[in-house]
């Protein structure tokens, strides 16, 4: 259901591209077409919005906007008659100028990005967020980390199928003791890596000087876009990693060292 009304949006909002190029420039040829040239800057200035979540950060804008209308908006064919026709149907030369035109427009469009983003980092600290490619970098690093999660989960299934108590402070039979004491140690660790993670993620929120964004909120933000694995095989956020760990350190930690600490 999602997908059909991304499907929607894209051809509507290619349709009134399509309609707005028409009224622009009618049935001319042009090298450098009002309606091509809008687009390109407009392109620009939307995906600069789009990357830091001002005003565009809803999937709407990116699918009817970016996709459909700015879509519709700019055309390749008329281009390449253009260029076949002003070089008299000679394929090479027609080639090299369409080419030339196009490195014409990805320049204009890479233009207004980059402005738009200084405006954007200048004077809208308040209103926009970290940009999708450190979001993302940022995703990809959680998702490396996230495996360590399961081992513990698992080795806890593992404790807890056995039946023993686990929060005795007496030394559990066999290898039991020595699962509790790597688990222990695991969990340890990787609340240690939880939070040497968000502190990273402080600072560059910090250096980006970006409108303040915590961490879960942006991990809480990525499930809903499906960013972060999908329903079927959903990846935990950070609060309830954490209030796993904190319940599993109470069941398995020994009332005397716990008292010790």
């Amino acid at each position: 259901m999602d997908k059909a009304f991304s499907f929607m949006l894209i051809f509507f909002g290619g349709g009134l591209g399509c309609l707005a190029r028409f009224l622009i420039d009618g049935t001319e040829l042009h090298a450098f077409s009002i309606a091509n040239l809008t687009s390109c800057a407009l392109m620009g200035v939307c995906y600069a919005m789009f990357n830091y979540s001002v005003l565009a950060d809803h999937k709407f804008f990116h699918t009817f906007v970016n996709v459909g209308f700015l879509g519709g908006l700019s055309t390749f064919t008329p281009l390449a008659v253009y260029s076949l026709v002003s070089t008299e149907h000679n394929v090479f030369i027609a080639s090299a100028m369409l080419c030339g035109i196009l490195v014409v427009y990805s320049i204009l469009a890479i233009a207004t990005y980059f402005a738009t983003a200084f405006v954007l980092k200048k004077y809208m600290h308040k209103h926009r967020r970290m940009s999708l490619l450190c979001r993302y970098r940022f995703l990809v690093q959680y998702k490396m980390i996230i495996p360590r999660f399961a081992e513990i989960k698992a080795l806890a299934d593992e404790l807890y199928a056995s039946g023993l108590n686990l929060n005795d402070k007496k030394p559990l039979p066999g290898v039991f003791e020595e699962k509790r004491n790597v688990l222990r140690q695991k969990a340890y660790d990787y609340v240690r890596m939880l939070l040497a993670f968000t502190e990273m993620y402080k600072e560059a929120m910090l250096k980006d000087k970006c409108h303040p964004h915590s961490l879960e909120d942006m991990l809480v933000d990525a499930v809903a876009k499906g960013d972060l694995g999908s329903p079927e095989h959903r990846i935990e956020t950070i609060k309830p990693q954490l209030d796993y760990i904190n319940k599993l350190m109470e069941e398995i930690t020994p009332k005397a060292l716990r008292k010790g600490k």
